[in-house]
């Protein structure tokens, strides 16, 4: 038991270290720091803080380009040699002939129990091809096969043609 006292003594003194230690630090930290005021005040540029102070620009537009609204069919280019003509040159943009599709019938298909595929019966032009996905009859290629419409690919435009059961 004697032995015992020193030990309670020494650890004692240790704990009142750690503690003032924590409370000083906790003082320190929560104290009023003064050496912002005691700065002279020419020396706090209050300026690059201004979050809403004008920057002097340094980009400029470029607003030489035609006006897009203004024909959408016809642009005209200006003349790059000066020496072989001195009127602008006209371009007239194709517009695309919409493709009417009327001349494509599907009429049904036919399941094929050996190979698991399905067949498309599809009339082109009045000829009547049977069609599996991939293959083509007159340009028209067959890329998918519903069973109730089919999605064709004619002078690279697809489309889905339902089933016409009215065709035989």
């Amino acid at each position: 038991m004697m032995k015992s006292k020193p030990i309670t003594y020494v650890l004692g003194v240790v704990a009142l270290l750690v503690w003032g230690l924590i409370i000083y630090r906790i003082i320190k930290s929560t104290g009023s720091d003064d050496t912002a005021s005691s700065l002279p005040a020419h020396k706090m540029d209050s300026s690059r803080f201004n979050d809403y102070a004008l920057m002097p620009d340094t980009q400029h537009l470029v607003l030489n380009y035609p006006d897009p609204f203004q024909s959408p069919t016809l642009h005209s280019l200006p003349n790059l040699d000066t020496s072989l003509n001195k009127k602008p040159i006209k371009i007239l943009k194709s517009v695309p002939t919409p493709i009417n599709w009327s001349f494509i019938t599907y009429s049904g298909y036919i399941h094929s129990p050996l190979n698991n595929r399905i067949i498309s019966l599809v009339s082109i032009h009045g000829s009547r091809y049977q069609l599996a996905e991939g293959e083509i009859g007159e340009r028209v290629k067959l890329l998918q096969n519903r069973k109730d419409s089919i999605k064709i690919l004619y002078e690279g435009k697809s489309k889905y043609i339902t089933m016409n059961p009215s065709n035989p």
